[in-house]
């Protein structure tokens, strides 16, 4: 330790200063406390640098992208549409009437927006990934309602519920479970191989729930054949 008068370097145990020889009886508890204090902050100071970044309050960065994802999807069914008024025989109205490009107008926006998001929003956000899927699903199912229903063929409302109420909800929940998993930092190189197993495994099972997802709602658009 060092005096508190001259500066000088002492034992641990000495009492008094060797090159000023002033009394270190009373002041040696109170540099000891010092000392313990200046470790406890450097300690609080380490572990603040260590902790994940705060997510942004409020389901706010998640309705945002369910307003994009309704966007997207309403879109499509705008363009499909105006194809179809204009000239139903052209090539552009057969390909947007087809299944596979109404499903991806109604799968693409929650999956890709999904993964983006939770990719970069810190934190768990399961409650407003879900609550958030259902406002991007009812809201494209007012909009494929208003854009489809006509007086000429029915609104087919079988298709519409299960596709936006339950599958656009799970896609966009399913991607957000991925992209919180590859949010997170792989092991670095050279760490044990057990922890790149266990990283991966983590990432296979939401994954998977996602492919699921996708293939029992194309399954559903192939079955009921869409509008």
């Amino acid at each position: 330790m060092k005096c508190p008068y001259c500066g000088g370097e002492l034992p641990e145990e000495a009492l008094a200063c060797q090159h000023c020889h002033r009394d270190l009886v009373v002041v040696k508890p109170l540099l000891a406390r010092i000392a313990a204090l200046e470790r406890a902050l450097a300690e609080l100071k380490g572990r603040s640098l260590d902790a994940s970044p705060r997510a942004p309050a409020g389901a706010f960065p998640a309705m945002l992208a369910a307003a994009v994802g309704v966007f997207a999807t309403a879109s499509f069914f705008f363009a499909k549409e105006s194809a179809l008024g204009k000239d139903p025989l052209s090539s552009l109205a057969a390909y947007l009437s087809s299944d596979l490009a109404v499903y991806l107008a109604v799968a693409l926006p929650p999956a890709a927006l999904g993964i983006l998001l939770a990719s970069t929003w810190p934190g768990e956000h399961i409650r407003a990934f879900v609550l958030s899927g259902f406002a991007m699903g009812g809201l494209n199912l007012a909009a494929a309602w208003a854009l489809l229903s006509n007086p000429y063929s029915e609104f087919n409302w079988p298709w519409a519920l299960l596709l936006f109420l339950v599958f656009q909800p799970l896609i966009f929940a399913t991607g957000g479970w991925i992209g919180s998993k590859v949010r997170r930092e792989p092991p670095a190189e050279g760490e044990r191989a057990e922890d790149l197993g266990k990283y991966l495994k983590e990432l296979i099972r939401p994954a998977l729930s996602h492919a699921l997802t996708l293939i029992l709602g194309w399954i559903v658009q192939r079955y009921l054949q869409g509008p």
